[in-house]
């Protein structure tokens, strides 16, 4: 027979297969001895409900997944108490799985190891005193142990615990370690929901991966000094961890080390020496109120104080050189980013939802802000880009509610969608002559902006770029432009003229779009295809068409209410659609002297009232 669990299982859940293999064991073994060897030199006996093992030496390992059973094991639900006599040095894997009757087990003195998974799932062991010998507890010895109360350990020789050995004990209130312990393994504690102390041994070096996840009545935790290393989501979801104190020799901080811990309160505190901190070490830690970072750390990483929406003060180590994604944010109560000298880049949405930051400083040693760096940043008054920076990426500095003053420098050279988006507050911006580049949605609904000294190279103008601008009443579009995007002054509602300068090849869908102020628009000679409602509801009267313009799109000049004359230049009417002058009144064509005649016989052309020559 072949037993073969599921793919990508994990350990804990085998523990809903034990069921199948008890059932497949009981067809094996359709008689029952009750004795028998177990070991090169061991004899096993049980009597009474109790099953003893006798003998010198090491126990016969058991696998599951294979076809080796202990010669016990279909008589496991019967025994109450096991009794492992002197001369027992090791207790083999699996030995004792599933034992759920177990209440009490006798360990020897000469006991030196317990194998793996060797008394996984005995559901009513309460309590275990392991012997003083005792160097070894391999991985899961005593998972799935629900009722395990207590466990001594204090007089062992154990250097590790390796992984898995208490998890899913989720009884287990009181641990007692040994002097001797340096390394604590994976999952080793994970889900021991009772436990709400665990004292560690001076000699403590490192935790592994997971070692204390979801133990939810964990509440405070204190390292040796020589602790240096601690695994990705040791204490992750231990929700109702308050205190956490370091030792100087600290290093590294893995994954998700704290993750979610709520409760974790006050200030956290990371030595001089300590070099590395992994994603989310602390995020949704939201009870924490202060950081200090030891002055050599260079990094901090993506998500580590995310959601810390109690952190007031951060202090940033002189040498810092990079912050990662989302590092610090929707940490609501952080007023204040005084980033070091030595900072280069600061990665996407880092500080993205500090709402009370009242004060930055970004020095000019910085090469990259990412997108979305301070987004929501509300109570920010004013903003100067660094000098290093050449490119304000997406969305960098939106939704600055208070945000008054926005100081550039002449190393920029585009900026990005949505860079300004929303900061209500601003009233004037001056983009240098380097800037090429105006992206989408760059300052929409920036609703008291009045005016915008736009740069003397600028190439392209997004989509939206200064829509909703409500307040906006002078702007000139310099003659190097050559793209403009759809609604760029959308409901610039202040907005009285401006020009169209010939590079621009193309008036695009809804450019002017409720620009109910605007009476003067000049089109230059160059333009060749006029979009979409590009001017519905302005109060244009007077509107001259180069002869350039070659495409008028649908409703190109529908609803153009307040026109009275219309001028072109083709001296032969360009053919057009009847929507292209929907609800727009046709009162005067002004068209080349010598073309009349021909414009009051085509289509759509001849419905103007009255048509004079130029």
């Amino acid at each position: 027979m072949n037993i073969l669990y599921p793919k990508n299982m994990s350990h804990y859940n085998k523990y809903l297969f034990l069921p199948l293999l008890y059932c497949c064991f009981f067809c094996i073994h359709t008689v029952s001895a009750q004795s028998g060897r177990c070991g090169q030199n061991l004899q096993w006996n049980i009597s009474d409900s109790i099953l003893t093992i006798s003998g010198q030496g090491a126990m016969d390992n058991m696998d599951p997944i294979g076809e080796v059973f202990t010669p016990w094991y279909s008589q496991r639900e019967g025994v109450k108490k096991i009794i492992l006599s002197e001369g027992v040095t090791r207790i083999g894997n699996f030995s004792f799985l599933g034992f759920s009757s177990l209440e009490d087990v006798s360990f020897p003195i000469t006991l030196s190891a317990i194998g793996s998974d060797a008394f996984s799932g005995c559901s009513r062991l309460q309590s275990v005193q392991c012997p003083e010998r005792l160097e070894k507890i391999e991985d899961y010895a005593f998972s799935a142990c629900t009722s395990l109360k207590s466990v001594c350990l204090q007089n062992t020789s154990l250097n590790e615990i390796q992984a898995g050995v208490f998890y899913g004990c989720s009884s287990l209130a009181d641990v007692r370690l040994p002097q001797t312990l340096s390394f604590i393994g994976n999952n080793a504690f994970k889900d021991c929901v009772s436990l709400s102390d665990i004292p560690f041994p001076q000699k403590l070096e490192r935790i592994g991966d997971d070692a204390f996840r979801a133990c939810t009545s964990l509440k405070r935790i204190s390292f040796p000094e020589g602790f240096h290393t601690l695994g990705s989501r040791a204490f992750d979801v231990c929700t109702n961890l308050e205190s956490v104190s370091f030792p100087s020799t600290l290093r590294y901080i893995g994954y998700w080390a704290f993750g979610a811990c709520k409760k974790l309160k006050g200030d956290i505190v990371l030595p001089e020496g300590f070099t590395e901190m992994m994603a989310g070490a602390f995020r949704e830690c939201e009870s924490i109120t202060s950081v200090t970072f030891p002055s050599t750390l260079t990094h901090i990483s993506g998500d580590a104080f995310q959601l810390c929406r109690n952190i007031r003060t951060v202090r940033f180590p002189s040498a810092l050189i990079s912050i990662g994604d989302n590092a610090f944010r929707d940490c609501y109560h952080l007023s204040e980013a005084i980033l070091p000298e030595s900072l280069k880049h600061i990665a996407p949405n880092a500080f993205r939802g500090c709402t009370t930051m009242k004060r930055l400083h970004l020095p000019d040693g910085i090469k990259q802000i990412g997108e979305w760096a301070f987004c929501g940043c509300t109570m920010l008054k004013s903003i100067k880009i660094p000098t290093g920076i050449t490119q304000i990426e997406d969305g960098v500095f939106s939704y600055l509610i208070a945000a008054e003053n926005i100081t550039f420098h002449e190393n920029i050279q585009s900026i990005g969608k949505h860079a300004f988006l929303c900061c209500p507050s601003l009233r004037t911006v001056t983009i240098p002559d380097g800037v090429t580049t105006i992206g989408f949605q760059a300052f929409k609904e920036c609703d008291n902006l009045r005016e915008v000294h736009l740069p003397k190279k600028l190439v392209s103008l997004g989509e939206g770029a200064f829509a909703a601008c409500f307040n906006l009443k002078d702007i000139s579009l310099p003659t190097t432009l050559s793209e403009m995007g759809m609604g760029i002054f959308w409901d610039c509602r202040l907005m009285k003229e401006i020009t169209i300068p010939g590079g621009v090849k193309k008036i695009a869908d809804c450019t002017f779009l409720n620009c109910s102020s605007l009476e003067k628009l000049t089109i230059k000679d160059g333009v060749e295809t006029i979009g979409s409602k590009p001017f519905i509801n302005t109060k244009v009267s007077t509107l001259a068409i180069p002869e350039s313009v070659c495409v008028l799109d649908s409703f190109a000049l529908s609803e153009m209410l307040h026109l009275d004359t219309l001028q072109v230049a083709w001296k032969k009417p360009l053919p057009i659609q009847a929507n292209i002058l929907a609800s727009t009144p046709m009162k005067h064509l002004r068209v080349p002297r010598g073309s009349a005649a021909a414009y009051r016989q085509a289509e759509v052309w001849k419905e103007f009232g009255d048509i004079s020559e130029y």
